[in-house]
This record gives C-alpha cells, sequence and structure tokens, in this order.
C-alpha cells in the first residue's frame, strides 16, 4: 500500500500564484537577459560551474561521513 505524501510537502495553492507571478529573467534570451550577466557567465561559466560542483561535493561528503560516522 502506497502513503500518500504529507500535506506539508504539497504545494500550498494561495502560494502558487505569487511564485507564478515572479519568474527569474531569461539568462539564454539576449532580448531578455542583462547583458551584464550574459557576459559574465560567457567569460566565467565554465569556473563557476566547477567551484560549484567542487563545493557540493565536497558538503556531500562531508555529510556522508556523518552518516557513516554513526
Amino acid at each position: 500500500m502506497m502513503s500518500s505524501a504529507p500535506s506539508s510537502i504539497a504545494p500550498d495553492p494561495s502560494s502558487q500564484a505569487k511564485s507564478d507571478a515572479v519568474t527569474a529573467p531569461s539568462i539564454g534570451k539576449a532580448t531578455t537577459g542583462s547583458l551584464l550577466v550574459r557576459a559574465i557567465l560567457e567569460a566565467y561559466g565554465k569556473e563557476i560551474l566547477e567551484s560549484a560542483s567542487e563545493q557540493f561535493l565536497d558538503l556531500a561528503l562531508e555529510v556522508r561521513l556523518q552518516t557513516i560516522g554513526k
């Protein structure tokens, strides 16, 4: 028997309308994206992604080591 998700995880319909109204700019489209953001991503995008990936892996490893130690 499958259990249903707790109600705390289900999206709140009243907050859905608010989140639909606030949207992030589309970086991939020249007509709507910030030229500064596009220039930074073109120049440093690979380095930013690599750094974020390394930080994520470091944190994931730290959490995993904590769970192994318990």
